[in-house]
Formats: C-alpha cells, sequence, structure tokens
C-alpha cells in the first residue's frame, strides 16, 4: 500500500495535515452509512467499499500523486519507517483484524503458511499473548518462525499425514496459504469451539468441503476475514508501534516494478518488497508495497 508525505488538503480537511507522514491501505472509501459501515466495518461495506487500485485510472502508490478521501489516510507513528509501514497497511491489517476478533491471550493459535501475510500473523499473535505454532512446507522457515516469537514450528509437506498436527490443538487457526489446503485436516487439529479462518485464497472459484461431524459435535467455526475498518486500521499501526511488529522487507526503486514482480512470481521474497521512490533513497517517504 502506500505511505507518503501531506502536500495539499481540501476545505474541509485541517491544513495542519499538509506535512504529515500519511498511509492508505486497501480500502479508498465507503459509503459511510450502511450498517457495517456504522459499525466500524467499512471493509465490509454493503454499497461495496472502493479499492486503492480497483478501476480505471486508480493506480495507487504508481502515480506521482495519490489523491484520496481524508477519512481514509492513517498517521504513520514514528517508530515506524515509511518502508515497514507500507506492507502493515495490508497485510498487517488483514491478520490482525481477525486475531483480534479470535484470539484470547493463552490461546494456542496456528499460523499456517510463513509467508508475506503469515509472518506478522505469528508476531501479532505472540505480542497478543498467544502461544503460536508456525506450519509451513518449507522447513528453511523454522529458525525465522522462531524469531518471529513462534513457540513451535511445524513442517507439514503434506497436512493430511502430518502426525504432528493433533487432533484439538489449536484454539484459532489462521489459513494464509493461498493453495488449496484440506479444509477437514484443519478442523481435526482445531479444539472445541475453535476457529479456522481462511485468509488465503487460491485463486478462481476456490471451495472448501467441510465434514458437518466434526463442525457441529466441536462446535467449531470456519470464517473468512478481508483486511478491516478503519478502527481496526488505526489500531494495528498504534500496535505494532509499541510492541515493535515489523515486516521482514526488501526495498527496490520504483522503476524496478517489473523485475520485482517477475521475483514475486518466482516465490524468491522473503517477505515483502517496498517499492520506493525517489530510486536513489531507500529510505524515501514516499513507500509502496
Amino acid at each position: 500500500m502506500v505511505v507518503g508525505v501531506v502536500v495539499a488538503a481540501g476545505k474541509a480537511v485541517p491544513q495542519s495535515h499538509v506535512g504529515n507522514r500519511m498511509g492508505v491501505g486497501w480500502l479508498a472509501n465507503s459509503c459511510r452509512s450502511c450498517a457495517a459501515c456504522l459499525r466500524g466495518c467499512e471493509n465490509v461495506c454493503q454499497q461495496g467499499y472502493q479499492g486503492l487500485i480497483v478501476g480505471a485510472h486508480k493506480c495507487g502508490g504508481f502515480a506521482t500523486v495519490l489523491r484520496v478521501n481524508n477519512d481514509f489516510t492513517y498517521p504513520i507513528p514514528e517508530a515506524l519507517s515509511s518502508a515497514e509501514a507500507a506492507p502493515l497497511l495490508c497485510a498487517g491489517i488483514t491478520v490482525y483484524a481477525p486475531l483480534k476478533r479470535w484470539l484470547h491471550p493463552g490461546g494456542r493459535v496456528a499460523i499456517l503458511g510463513v509467508g508475506g501475510l503469515g509472518h506478522l500473523a505469528v508476531q501479532f499473535a505472540a505480542a497478543m499473548g498467544g502461544v503460536v505454532t508456525a506450519i509451513d512446507i518449507d522447513a528453511s522457515k523454522a529458525s525465522e518462525s522462531f524469531a518471529f516469537g513462534a513457540k513451535e514450528f511445524i513442517h507439514a509437506p503434506d497436512l493430511l499425514g502430518c502426525d504432528a498436527m493433533q487432533h484439538g490443538q489449536f484454539d484459532v487457526i489462521l489459513n494464509t496459504a493461498s493453495a488449496t489446503i484440506p479444509t477437514n485436516a484443519l478442523l481435526r487439529s482445531l479444539a472445541a469451539d475453535g476457529t479456522l479462518v481462511q485468509l488465503g485464497i487460491p485463486g478462481g472459484d476456490a471451495e472448501i468441503s467441510v465434514k458437518l461431524s466434526d463442525l457441529v459435535f466441536g462446535q467449531k467455526r470456519v470464517v473468512g476475514s478481508i483486511v478491516g475498518g478503519r478502527a481496526d486500521m488505526r489500531e494495528m499501526l498504534a500496535f505494532a508501534a509499541a510492541k515493535g511488529v515489523k515486516p521482514r522487507i526488501e526495498t527496490a526503486p520504483l522503476h524496478e516494478v517489473n523485475a520485482q514482480m517477475a521475483r514475486l512470481t518466482k516465490g524468491d521474497v522473503r517477505y515483502r518488497i517496498v517499492l520506493v521512490s525517489p530510486a536513489q533513497h531507500a529510505e524515501s517517504p514516499d513507500a509502496t508495497a
């Protein structure tokens, strides 16, 4: 997403905002009058929210100047650099919001997929007081997962045949993987009254299959979550700054976007690339994730 300095403000916006470092997330606007918006859930606006880069002529951080509604801009805490803050405005809020909702201090939480979302989820969950297990198909991510705050790492190239995925082990599972995962195997790993949160989408019209006996008799939940509302965003940034939650990033000049996208396609990034402008200054106040 985008972090930059305010260069101009409309008449209805305090002029003191000019010169401030602000960020913009995935949501650029919403109706602000439906039931969802009025309860602070602009991310599920009943009229349909406006995405930062969705639709014609919406270039987000790839534009020279970004014009956005003031209600959807967020002050960046001093403890976060612009490059660190940019991924938090999308990946950070995506994992923070469901963890805030479903994870209780001392709860056992599994983060499935230690990637762009998952490495932040491990940090947030640990900072919230959860007992964190990181799960990934790549065994080399074990040491990093422990550094992020995980108490356990499970190497699970095959969830169906993974003995480490014990029945009734977790109170919350956050599935950040974009691959098709056997949902029933995950449900069996939930404790009674546990919650499986689906964040990753394999693409297309992907579906999940749930064994009703596992769902009903264990009183379990399968839920989805998409980014978060404005209040959650402000809270997440403050929490990240206070607890030292930061994405692991690489920076690159904006003009290298095509080369960096090729790296993403190959899976050659840990864990986020942040494009910065101007090219000669990697700590520029302008950053796009």
